[in-house]
C-alpha cells in the first residue's frame, strides 16, 4: 500500500444565522419516456394491445401485423384472420386486420391487452373500431363485442357494433362489466358468414384521469400527481431524435383524431400509438398544475449518427 500521510483534520464552521442561499422551488419534477411500457400498456389508459395492426419486425423480428391478436372460433364456426394493407381507412395507419367467417356465427378475433385486460364490476369501458365489409353481406351486418374470462366461458358485458357497410366507418358503444378480473380477454366475433376490414380497436375505460376522454389511466396517473412535481418532461431525449430522420419523434403528428396521428417504433423498441401524445401530455400538466417540458429534435446530423448506432447494436443483440 503506497504511503498516503496521517489523516487530515477538518474544521467546518457554519453560521446558523447568515441568510441561505435561495433554491427554485421549480427543481422537482417528472419525466415521462416511452419505455418498458410508461406510455402504451402503462400510463395511456388504452387496454387493446396493437389496436392498429402496426406492429412490425421493426420492433422484434418475430412481431407482425397481427401480433397480439388471436384468431377465436366459437361455437364450431371457421373462419380466418390475416392482415392487410390496400386502401386503409388513412395513410397513418396503412395496416388493417382481415376477418373472414365461411361458416356461420362465432368467428373472431381476440385480445388479451398487456398481459391480461382488468376490468371493474360496474365500470363501463368504451368500445370503438373502423369496419368496412369486403362485400355487401347482409347476413354479416355486425359485430359483437365483448368483454369475458380468459378461457371464454364466463362472458363480463358485451354490445353489438353495426351496421356494417362496404366504405370505412367508425363504430362506437360503451360496455359494462359486470365482474372484476385483472386477467379478462376482449373478443370481436362476426354475426355471420362473410369478410369484414378492422383498424383501430379500441377498449378503453370511462373512468380516466379526471375523466378525461382517450385520457390517462386514474391509477398512475394519480400516483404521479401526488408527487406535486413542478414540471413534466415529456416526451424523452432519446425517443424525441429516434432512430434516424424517418423514426424522429414529430410533435405535429401527435395530435388530432387518433386515426391520423402517425405511428412507429421507438428507439427502445417499444410501440407509439401516439394516444397518448403532445396533446395529452399538455393536458395533464394542466391537471396536476405542472410546468410542460415539451422536448423537440434539433440536430438532424445527431439524431443520424444516433440512428445507425442503435441499428448496428440491434443486429448485435
Amino acid at each position: 500500500m503506497p504511503d498516503v500521510g496521517p489523516p487530515v483534520e477538518t474544521v467546518v464552521e457554519v453560521d446558523t444565522r447568515a441568510p441561505g442561499t435561495a433554491i427554485s422551488t421549480d427543481l422537482f419534477g417528472a419525466f415521462c419516456e416511452n419505455l418498458d411500457y410508461a406510455a402504451d400498456g402503462g400510463l395511456y389508459a388504452e387496454l387493446v394491445q396493437n389496436r392498429s395492426f402496426e406492429y412490425g419486425p421493426a420492433y422484434r423480428p418475430e412481431r407482425h401485423s397481427l401480433t397480439a391478436w388471436e384468431l377465436l372460433d366459437r361455437d364450431g364456426a371457421a373462419g380466418s384472420l390475416t392482415g392487410a394493407a390496400d386502401d386503409p381507412p388513412h395513410p397513418a395507419h396503412p395496416h388493417y386486420a382481415v376477418l373472414t367467417s365461411s361458416t356461420g356465427a362465432g368467428a373472431g378475433l381476440c385480445s388479451e391487452g398487456f398481459d391480461g385486460i382488468p376490468v371493474r364490476a360496474g365500470e363501463a369501458y368504451d368500445v370503438s373500431l373502423f369496419a368496412r365489409l369486403a362485400e355487401d353481406e347482409d347476413t354479416m351486418d355486425r359485430l359483437v363485442a365483448r368483454i369475458e374470462s380468459r378461457d371464454g366461458e364466463r362472458i363480463y358485458g358485451q354490445v353489438e357494433l353495426g351496421p356494417l357497410g362496404d366504405s370505412w366507418r367508425r363504430h362506437a358503444a360503451v360496455i359494462t362489466s359486470e365482474v372484476a378480473d385483472a386477467d379478462a380477454r376482449f373478443t370481436l366475433t362476426a354475426t355471420g358468414p362473410g369478410t369484414v376490414h378492422l383498424d383501430l380497436v379500441s377498449l378503453f375505460p370511462l373512468n380516466t384521469f379526471k375523466g378525461r376522454p382517450n385520457g390517462l389511466r386514474a391509477d398512475l396517473a394519480q400516483a404521479i400527481a401526488d408527487l406535486k412535481p413542478k414540471f413534466l418532461r415529456f416526451p424523452g431525449g432519446r425517443l424525441s431524435h429516434g432512430q434516424g430522420l424517418a423514426n424522429m419523434y414529430r410533435w405535429s403528428q401527435t395530435v388530432g383524431p387518433l386515426h391520423e396521428r402517425r405511428q412507429q417504433f421507438n428507439i427502445w423498441r417499444y410501440h407509439q400509438s401516439m394516444g397518448l401524445g403532445y396533446y395529452e401530455c399538455f393536458q395533464f400538466c394542466e391537471d396536476i398544475g405542472a410546468k410542460p417540458v415539451p422536448v423537440v429534435p434539433a440536430d438532424a446530423r445527431h439524431s443520424m449518427r444516433v440512428g445507425a448506432e442503435t441499428a448496428e447494436q440491434g443486429r448485435a443483440w
